[in-house]
């Protein structure tokens, strides 16, 4: 995105930084989050929610699974969320 901004190409180089942006929810990423906002706001744009794309979507996380219980039953935690 820097390149592209050097290249006087800043369209293309907000697209790029909004595509991070939205990668980095997908990850997720606060790291890569925190940085593609801030070449986002250095380039004079608005802070917004960064665009969906497709094919980037946000990944469930994993299941906890637990090898031993003491003085409970099994429980799952989507069960737990309702």
């Amino acid at each position: 995105a820097s390149t592209l901004v050097k290249a006087e190409r800043r369209a293309e180089a907000v697209r790029v930084i909004q595509e991070m942006r939205s990668r980095a929810i997908a990850l997720p990423s606060a790291n890569l989050y925190s940085q593609a906002t801030e070449l986002l706001l250095s380039q004079g744009e608005d802070y917004n929610v960064p665009p969906a794309l497709a094919g980037v979507e946000p990944v469930a996380p994993p299941e906890i699974e637990v090898v031993e219980w003491i003085e409970q039953q099994p429980v799952r935690l989507s069960d737990l969320r309702g």
